[in-house]
């Protein structure tokens, strides 16, 4: 099996500007993301956003290293994102942030990753729903502490 789409929403104590700063600030990752080593942001665009970013991440006890070229949607709260290089064949996703009430925010996660190499379906769902829900429930802890 290649590539998968999965999408997983999560409800955040937190406001929409807040999860969105927080999502947009990619150097802070390694302090809550668990998976990931490093961020370190290569090129931003002409509103000083990060445009490209390095990531290198820890899956299974090995190191993946990749770059992601972002797009912002400032006023729908949309972050997204697509593949330039790297250790895998194929990455693309967004983040939405939707206001439910005063202080909390519905949040929806999609990624598409495509290793490049074969796994069997089962390993590969796994694979994405464990490190989906995890990476989310570290991002929902992050935004609800601070």
């Amino acid at each position: 099996m290649s590539g998968k789409e999965l999408t997983r929403t999560i409800e955040i104590n937190g406001t929409v500007d807040k999860c969105y700063k927080k999502i947009c600030h990619f150097e802070s990752y390694p302090e809550w993301q668990s998976a990931v080593k490093s961020a370190k942001v290569l090129k931003k665009d002409k509103n000083g956003k990060p445009k490209h970013v390095e990531f290198k991440i820890s899956v299974l006890s090995k190191e993946i290293r990749y770059v992601l070229d972002y797009k912002y949607d400032d006023k729908k709260h949309m972050l997204e994102w697509g593949y330039i290089e790297g250790d895998v064949k194929d990455v693309k996703g967004s983040y939405t942030f939707e206001k439910m009430d005063k202080d909390k925010t519905l949040a929806t996660f999609t990624a598409y990753v495509d290793p490049g190499f074969w796994l069997p379906e089962t390993i590969m769902n796994v694979l994405n729903n464990v490190s989906m829900k995890k990476s989310m429930e570290e991002f929902k802890d992050a935004v609800e502490e601070g």
